[in-house]
């Protein structure tokens, strides 16, 4: 829970935007162990990353648990930040990852989910199929978002300036009273807070 002294901005929402994905190769490949495990045929690394060039993700988010197929040895695994926040493993099947994300504890939020189903084969039209072929490399990503409800001040403030901090909330409350008052044009009742 947040401490006495972390309020929370009102009529604000903080949004964190993410990669969570998977590559994929066919075995052997240099990147996993040799011999192969029998029956193994393709070697696959699970994660959640910063956009390209984008903020350290690690200011706000301080764990991630990855939860396996049942099959696998240690199915949870957990990474802590500073990360990287990703499991590499071989195997021969797909099947869907769960993923916790937990954030940092003075933030006073709770973990939430996402899952993330492990693409082993290749996809997409024939060339692009013939490219993964090629290069031995299939790679299956999405951009995640998680919105932040009226944060508490630290979490607001956990890798951004104060003027940034500020900026963001400005620019925030501008836009929700241009929504407010697009509703009223719109006639739809609005419950004052």
């Amino acid at each position: 829970m947040p401490a006495a002294t972390s309020k929370r901005i009102r009529g604000v929402q903080l949004r964190r935007h993410f990669i969570i994905g998977n590559e994929a190769h066919v075995l052997p490949h240099p990147n996993y162990p040799s011999p192969t495990p029998d029956g193994h045929t393709k070697g696959w690394k699970v994660y959640v990353r910063p956009l390209p060039n984008g903020p350290d993700i690690t200011t706000w988010l301080k764990k991630v648990q990855f939860k396996l197929h049942h099959t696998y040895t240690d199915a949870s695994r957990t990474i802590e930040a500073p990360g990287p926040f990703e499991v590499s493993e071989t195997g021969y099947g797909e099947f869907g990852v769960e993923i916790r994300l937990y954030f940092a504890q003075e933030s006073g939020e709770k973990a939430v989910y996402r899952e993330h189903y492990l693409v082993l084969a290749p996809y997409g039209s024939e060339e692009q199929k013939a490219r993964q072929e090629r290069e031995n490399l299939v790679v299956a990503e999405r951009l995640e978002t998680i919105e932040f409800n009226e944060p508490t001040q630290v979490l607001a403030q956990l890798g951004q300036s104060a003027a940034a901090l500020e900026q963001n909330i400005e620019e925030e409350r501008r836009v929700m009273e241009q929504r407010r008052k697009r509703m009223e044009e719109l006639g739809v009742a609005i419950a004052a807070k």
